[in-house]
């Protein structure tokens, strides 16, 4: 009854979860890092368990934002104080002004972008 997942989600509510293409009710499994546990276990069979992740995983390099979901508002640091390498082939976002700390670098590889509104 316990599988290993390739990501870590954030909670057992943020992955869906599927046996031979059935989505799965969340109280049926739990998770754990990358630790996938049933409460019962499902039928044998070559790749029949999917699972999908929704949102972030449960680990993320950086400091995120501050989201108040009641009102909308995202909160920003206004100062990159940490060396930080945005994943090739991925977009990244910030808005301004932003100031980056002397000594601390935003490498942004070919293939991605980093947009400061």
């Amino acid at each position: 009854t316990v599988f290993t997942m390739t990501q870590t989600p954030a909670n057992s509510a943020s992955v869906i979860v599927a046996i031979s293409g059935v989505v799965q009710e969340p109280s049926t499994y739990t998770v754990s890092g990358t630790t996938l546990t049933f409460s019962t276990a499902p039928p044998s069979g070559t790749g029949n368990i999917s699972a999908r992740y929704i949102g972030l995983p449960g680990t993320v390099a950086g400091t995120g934002a501050v989201v108040n979901a009641t009102n909308g508002i995202i909160v920003n640091s206004k100062t990159v104080s940490t060396s930080y390498s945005i994943p090739s082939g991925s977009s990244a976002m910030s808005t301004g002004p932003i100031t980056v700390s002397s000594g601390v670098t935003v490498t942004v590889p070919s293939g991605s972008r980093w947009v400061v509104l």
